[in-house]
């Protein structure tokens, strides 16, 4: 934000630059592929040097009660282009929309910053409110997850409380059982981690606690990894839910059956 101090010495600087509009070929993207689209620059009532242009997506997450900012990645697209006064000129660009970029869903927002550099003027760059779609992959869990009754209730971006997650942040999609599990689970926690040769799927079971108990039972953790070739599979229901009822095999382990559990305690992986 302009300070009132600072204001009107930024707008003489603006006034006759250069400026930029930047334009994606398609108005939705996906997590991990590139995005493609240009950036028509505007020359102003001065001849203008542009030394560089730089695209950044830009999201935020939620920690300790607080909104914090993220680059998700920033990407050089041009640089040393000159614009004589009123002048026009395009560069095209690809850009690669990062593996861990959140969905636009619930109110989590994506942005595209266009920002003009320059060594001798401040230049009005672009910001632009992005559409991010789900991955193939994750849609396929979300349609197994819906077909074996579960809705979705809230979806957060948060702070990453593992050691092990590569970004500062996780979202969160919490989905309310239906049908066969209203009864066994409160609610069900998904998380996605999407790389280059698949994607990592954690399950988080908030479980009921049986009529007879004083307490309510620990979350079990649950994770499996998919790929592309899973594309093909068509009972995502019946795999998720096979993932699922593998909880009540956790319970049989910590009685004795015999099985070694898992070294990192709740964690299932298939």
């Amino acid at each position: 934000m302009v300070s009132a101090m600072t204001r009107p010495t930024v707008a003489r600087v603006l006034q006759g630059a250069a400026r930029a509009d930047t334009i994606l070929e398609s108005s939705a993207l996906t997590p991990g592929t590139q995005a493609q689209g240009k950036i028509n620059l505007y020359g102003g009532t001065e001849a203008a040097t542009i030394d560089n242009i730089t695209l950044s997506l830009l999201t935020y997450y939620r920690h300790d009660g607080l909104i914090e900012p993220c680059v998700l990645g920033t990407h050089a697209v041009a640089q040393n282009i000159m614009l004589e006064p009123g002048a026009t000129s395009t560069v095209l660009f690809s850009l690669p929309v990062p593996a861990c970029t959140p969905l636009s869903l619930g109110d989590q927002r994506v942005y595209l910053r266009t920002v003009l550099h320059s060594t001798s003027r401040i230049h009005p760059g672009d910001m632009d409110l992005i559409h991010i779609t789900p991955h193939p992959l994750m849609s396929r869990v979300f349609e197994g997850l819906e077909q074996l009754g579960f809705q979705t209730s809230t979806i957060n971006c948060v702070a990453s409380q593992t050691w092990w997650w590569s970004q500062p942040f996780m979202q969160v999609f919490t989905l309310l059982p239906g049908g066969r599990y209203q009864r066994s689970l409160q609610a069900l926690e998904l998380t996605f981690d999407l790389g280059v040769n698949g994607m990592d799927v954690w399950l988080k079971l908030m479980r009921n606690a049986p009529t007879s108990a004083r307490r309510t039972p620990a979350p079990v953790d649950v994770h499996c990894r998919v790929s592309e070739a899973d594309l093909k599979r068509r009972d995502w229901a019946g795999f998720l839910a096979d993932l699922i009822e593998r909880q009540g095999q956790e319970k049989n382990i910590t009685k004795g059956t015999g099985k070694i559990p898992a070294a990192n305690g709740n964690f299932l992986n298939c």
